[in-house]
């Protein structure tokens, strides 16, 4: 999908007939010269952790660690809704929250973000009793120390530094990056 400068691409995993994991990409196809008014550190109620890399107002770089609420039933947008209703009638295993890194990198010439969301079944933790986001597990002000959904949100935490080096090295056109750079989070096991 390609809105405005922005060429989006989003990718899912399906294991086991759940939906495993979602990675989205979104990027400018060519360098241009824009100013970005974006704040891709500023917490939107979501954020477990946030690290800030930025060099200057044109030149950020940022990792979040936080929940996506609604994934597949408050999907919005003709493509969304499209995307949602086929999970639904194939059958296929959701979590309503999924966590999530999120590094956004952009000069004044380059913008790139990429979003790797998790299902957090893959660790036996099942979808919560409240659906509603104050009062959601995974709100960050809910999570509990030692809790499933905390050892979650560490083993994303303790892997991000990995992944945005591979972000940063990516965004730089570094052509001896490999696909295990990125690594993997070890998430707990069930």
């Amino acid at each position: 999908m390609k809105l405005g400068n922005i060429v989006s691409l989003s990718f899912d995993e399906i294991l086991d007939g759940r939906f495993n994991r979602a990675l989205d990409v979104s990027a400018t196809p060519q360098s241009s010269s824009i100013n970005w008014i974006d704040e891709p550190c500023k917490d939107q109620g979501d954020s477990f952790w946030i690290e800030d890399r930025k060099q200057g107002i044109n030149n950020q770089f940022c990792i979040r660690v936080g929940f996506a609420h609604g994934v597949v039933d408050e999907a919005r947008g003709p493509a969304y809704e499209s995307w949602a209703r086929e999970i639904k009638n194939k059958g296929i295993g959701y979590s309503r929250e999924m966590p999530f890194i999120l590094a956004t990198k952009y000069t004044r010439s380059d913008f790139l973000r990429i979003r790797l969301q998790f299902d957090p079944a893959i660790s036996g933790i099942p979808n919560g009793s409240e659906a509603g986001r104050p009062l959601n597990a995974w709100n960050p002000g809910n999570v509990l120390p030692g809790s499933k959904h905390r050892q979650f949100y560490d083993a994303i935490r303790t892997w991000a530094p990995t992944f945005a080096s591979a972000i940063a090295r990516n965004f730089d056109a570094d052509e001896s990056l490999r696909s295990m750079d990125f690594s993997s989070p070890s998430l707990p096991p069930k």
